[in-house]
């Protein structure tokens, strides 16, 4: 079973490297191209739509397959029987059941709204291009998650599957979300920013409810530390706002917070 776990954990960090390299190619086009504008106006609102659309499609159904090809590797590692099924691409790019053209809109719908309400044209260019990249974000998790439900979804019922941090950021939620098992249709609720991956629990591993108690104690702990106060159930103080960071370059997996970066022992005094 160890050397199931370690192959499945493989797969996941050569599928997370992959996921992220699209997930950064999008955003950085929008970066760009939301910082070429001279003015927020209507007209180069419309030009960025239509930019960026095409280019948001392509990088949903690029997640999807590679989200399909790991889980189908996932599935053999497990010596499950499963079949590549061509994507249903429709269902990737209606994730949001909005038109992508009046999504896409919002970024200048915030430099206006902030406008209105007195902040300066600086900030509100910030917070349109804040709002860009979360639509980006997101659009590009919904396919990750609507895929790995569709594929997963045709494995038999007995297998459960855990959250995967990238380390990158975290919430505190999703922190403890990692510790514990789910079925297929609750592997992967998001919030705006998440980067979470999933993976499949060999059977017999995960019996428990809580797979990881440890990083479940550590992670309330951080919290009560930081705050004074913490709460199981991840609500007061709401833990999808406390961004907690697992990876210590010296220590490994630790818990910190987001204002907290660990470069070398010369940062530990």
């Amino acid at each position: 079973m160890e050397q199931i776990q370690r192959n499945l954990d493989a797969l996941a960090s050569a599928y997370d490297e992959q996921v992220h390299r699209v997930r950064q190619m999008v955003e950085q086009f929008g970066q760009d191209l939301w910082a070429s504008f001279p003015d927020y106006r209507d007209d180069n609102i419309k030009e960025m739509v239509n930019a960026i659309v095409p280019r948001v499609q392509a990088g949903q159904l690029k997640t999807a397959q590679l989200t399909q090809a790991y889980l189908i590797k996932c599935a053999e590692a497990l010596g499950i029987d499963t079949t590549l099924e061509p994507l249903d691409e429709q269902s990737i790019l209606d994730a949001r059941g909005v038109d992508p053209a009046t999504v896409y809109q919002r970024p200048g719908t915030t430099v206006y709204t902030e406008l209105s309400n007195g902040k300066s044209y600086d900030q509100a260019t910030k917070s349109g291009g804040l709002r860009l990249l979360q639509l980006i974000g997101g659009d590009l998790q919904l396919a990750k998650v609507r895929q790995g439900q569709r594929t997963m979804s045709r494995w038999d019922g007995t297998h459960y599957f855990r959250r995967i941090l990238t380390g990158r950021e975290n919430c505190a939620l999703c922190v403890i979300a990692s510790t514990q098992h789910y079925k297929v249709d609750h592997v992967m609720p998001i919030h705006p920013g998440c980067d979470c991956n999933f993976g499949p629990i060999p059977k017999g591993s995960g019996a428990d409810w809580v797979i990881d108690e440890k990083t479940l104690e550590a992670a309330h702990d951080a919290v009560a530390n930081k705050l004074g106060i913490s709460d199981r159930s991840g609500r007061d103080p709401d833990y999808r706002k406390l961004i907690l960071v697992r990876e210590h370059g010296e220590y490994g997996p630790t818990l910190t917070w987001r204002d907290q970066h660990f470069t070398g022992a010369h940062n530990l005094a």
